[in-house]
């Protein structure tokens, strides 16, 4: 009885996490921005801010900049915000100005220290 119950409460959990998900993963896919769905679901479970570093992947691949998903969750955990360090390379190319994605970094972390 008590296995059957810890089976159900297992499921319940592992459901919650695949649909909490599911639509993050299908807005990488209809951006052009894929990415595993077991890398959302561990983004998941340590707790990252998988919709901010989700909308910030799709930004970047509609600017058709190649920043990967792990760039993006390095950089949330150094202190910066993924958004707005690929804002600053689409700010940079639109401008035509070469950045690397170490220099947005660095110009978003920098801000940061600012305010």
């Amino acid at each position: 009885m008590i296995f059957a119950a810890a089976a159900i409460l297992a499921g319940i959990i592992f459901l919650y996490v695949i649909f909490s998900v599911l639509g993050l993963w299908l807005t990488g896919l209809f951006a052009g921005a894929p990415v595993k769905m077991s890398k959302l679901i561990s983004m998941r479970v340590r707790g990252m801010p998988c919709r901010n570093i989700m909308m910030a992947r799709a930004r970047a691949a509609a600017a058709c900049l190649n920043v990967s998903i792990d760039q993006l969750e390095r950089h949330y955990l150094a202190g910066g915000d993924p958004d707005n360090a690929v804002g600053k390379i689409v700010d940079a190319k639109n401008d035509g100005v070469a950045m690397t994605w170490e220099q947005a970094c660095e110009a978003d972390l920098a801000q940061n220290d600012e305010d």
